[in-house]
């Protein structure tokens, strides 16, 4: 049972340290070209709202 916690924990962790290095890169982008990113963004939202609805509409 113990491993199990220590396992998630360590998971959790690296998550967390995954999550602020993306942060981190993602935000040195944004300094550098934010019109680009901006514009990127918008369309990835788009994309991603678009692969949502397509799935919903499968169930």
């Amino acid at each position: 049972m113990s491993n199990q916690i220590k396992n998630t924990c360590k998971g959790v962790m690296l998550g967390m340290l995954a999550g602020m290095a993306a942060a981190a890169i993602g935000l040195w982008c944004l300094k550098n070209n934010r019109r680009g990113i901006r514009k990127n963004i918008g369309k990835a939202l788009h994309s991603i709202g678009n692969l949502v609805d397509n799935v919903t509409n499968m169930f």
